[in-house]
C-alpha cells in the first residue's frame, strides 16, 4: 500500500464553521539553531539520527566510539520500516509488537526496575497502539507493577489495559485486542509452571514485530544474569532471553529491534564477538539513554504520520484557498503529532510518577539518570520539537 494513503480514523474531524484560529508557527529560541530554514521531511529524520548520536551535553565519552562494534540501523530506515509494517495491517488483521523491556538492574533498592527506559517505554507504546498496533509489554514480575502504575493514567495513556495480574501467576485467558497495550510480568524460571509454559507459547505465536529494550543477555559460561556493576540479579530476572532466542531460530522469521545505550550484554544488541551476537537485532536503535532512543523513533514515526496527513489535504483541490481549511489542517497537524510525541505535562507527570514510585538509577540514586539530569532530558525533547517545528508544525514551547 503507498505510504500516503493512511488511515487517519485517529486524527480529529473539525467542522469548518468551529475552527479556533492556530496561531504561526511558533519558532524555538535562536540558540537552538538557524529556526528559518525549513526541512523537508528526509532533512528532518537526518537530523533525529545526527541529534541521537551527539555528544554536546553528555557528560561521558561520546557514544560514537562504540558505534563500530554495533550494526546500526538509522532511526530514517527504521522509522520508515515500522510505517511499512503498519501498512500491512488491516482492520481484521492483529498486528501484535512484543516489547521485552527493562531489567531488575537496581538489586540493592526496592524497586529494583531501572530507571532509564522507562519514560521512553510508555511513550513508544502509546505511539504505536496510535499508529494501530497491538503492544504487548513483556518485563520481570517485579518490574510489572512500576510499569502498570505509569501507565495506568488514562488520560493521557488511554490505550493501556489492567489485566489486573496477580504477581507470580500467568495471566488467564487474555485476549488482545487491536491498539490496546498490555504490560505482563514473568517469574524468573523458577517459578514457570505447566500454566506459564502454555501461557508464553501461545504469546509467542501472537507477537509478529518484536522490541527489545534495556533486556540483559546472561553469561554464556554460567547462565547468570549481571548487573552494570557484576552483581546477580536472576532471583529478580525472567528468562525472557529464552523467549527472544525462540523467536530468532523460529522458521517464520519476524522483524526485530533493539534499543541501546551501547552498554555491554544489552538483549539484541550484545558487542562483544562470542555466540549472542549471531542472534543480535535486525534493526538496533543507539542513543545516549534508553529514554533518548525512543524519543527520537517515536517523534520520527510522528513525522511520518503528519507528512501523510499533509499530503493528502495539499492533493486536495478542492481544499485550495479556503483559509478556514487551511486553520483545521494546522491544528491537526499540531494535534497529530501530540497524539504522538504528547506536550511538556505527560513528561512532568512520568518524572513525578518515577519519583513517588522510588525508581532510581543503577549508579545514581534517585537525582539523574545515567548521569543525565530531568533539564538534559527537557533540552533533547525541545530539540525534538525544534525539528517538528522546522518541519512546519506548530509545537507547544515550554522551560523546565
Amino acid at each position: 500500500m503507498a505510504e500516503n494513503n493512511i488511515n487517519i480514523a485517529n486524527t480529529h474531524t473539525i467542522e469548518t464553521n468551529e475552527v479556533r484560529k492556530v496561531e504561526e508557527i511558533k519558532k524555538l529560541p535562536s540558540y537552538y539553531g538557524d529556526m528559518s530554514k525549513e526541512l523537508t521531511l528526509e532533512e528532518a529524520l537526518k537530523q533525529y539520527d545526527q541529534l541521537a548520536i551527539k555528544d554536546t551535553i553528555s557528560p561521558r565519552k561520546s557514544i560514537k566510539e562504540n558505534l563500530g562494534k554495533l550494526n546500526l540501523s538509522s532511526i530514517m530506515d527504521v522509522s520508515s520500516k515500522i510505517y511499512e509494517l503498519n501498512q500491512l495491517n488491516d482492520e481484521n488483521s492483529e498486528n501484535v509488537i512484543g516489547i521485552f523491556a527493562l531489567s531488575p538492574n537496581n538489586i540493592s533498592h526496592l524497586p529494583p526496575t531501572e530507571k532509564d527506559g522507562l519514560s521512553g517505554l510508555a511513550i513508544l507504546s502509546n505511539a504505536l497502539s496510535n499508529l494501530g498496533f497491538t503492544v504487548v509489554i513483556m518485563t520481570d514480575s517485579i518490574n510489572q507493577p512500576v510499569i502498570s502504575q505509569i501507565l495506568s493514567n488514562n488520560e493521557l495513556f488511554k490505550y493501556y489495559v489492567d489485566i489486573k495480574q496477580d504477581i507470580g501467576d500467568a495471566p488467564k485467558d487474555l485476549i488482545l485486542e487491536k491498539r490496546k497495550t498490555y504490560v505482563i510480568g514473568v517469574v524468573p524460571d523458577p517459578g514457570i509452571d505447566s500454566e506459564w509454559v502454555e501461557f508464553l507459547d501461545n504469546i509467542q505465536k501472537k507477537i509478529n514485530i518484536l522490541m527489545v529494550l534495556g533486556r540483559p543477555s546472561k553469561d554464556l559460561e554460567t547462565g547468570i544474569y549481571k548487573n552494570s556493576r557484576g552483581l546477580r540479579m536472576n532471583h529478580y530476572c525472567s528468562n525472557l532471553e529464552g523467549i527472544y532466542m525462540n523467536i530468532m531460530n523460529q522458521e517464520n522469521k519476524i522483524p526485530t529491534f533493539a534499543f541501546s545505550d551501547t552498554s555491554d550484554n544489552q538483549l539484541g544488541a550484545i558487542q562483544s564477538d562470542d555466540n549472542r551476537s549471531q542472534y543480535n537485532a535486525n534493526h538496533i536503535i543507539v542513543s545516549h539513554t534508553l529514554d533518548w532512543a525512543c524519543y527520537f523513533l517515536t517523534a520520527s514515526i510522528a513525522l511520518r504520520f503528519i507528512s501523510n496527513i499533509r499530503n493528502l489535504y495539499e492533493n486536495n483541490s478542492i481544499n485550495e484557498n479556503n483559509k478556514a481549511i487551511e486553520e483545521a489542517n494546522a491544528k491537526m497537524l499540531h494535534d497529530s503529532f501530540q497524539s504522538f510525541f504528547p506536550s511538556e505535562d505527560t513528561f512532568i507527570y512520568l518524572n513525578e510518577k518515577i519519583k513517588e514510585l522510588e525508581v532510581w538509577d543503577t549508579q545514581y540514586g534517585d537525582i539523574v539518570k545515567k548521569g543525565f539530569t530531568i533539564e538534559n532530558d527537557w533540552e533533547i525533547r525541545m530539540k525534538i520539537r525544534r525539528v517538528i517545528s522546522q518541519f512546519g508544525v506548530s509545537i507547544d514551547f515550554k522551560h523546565v
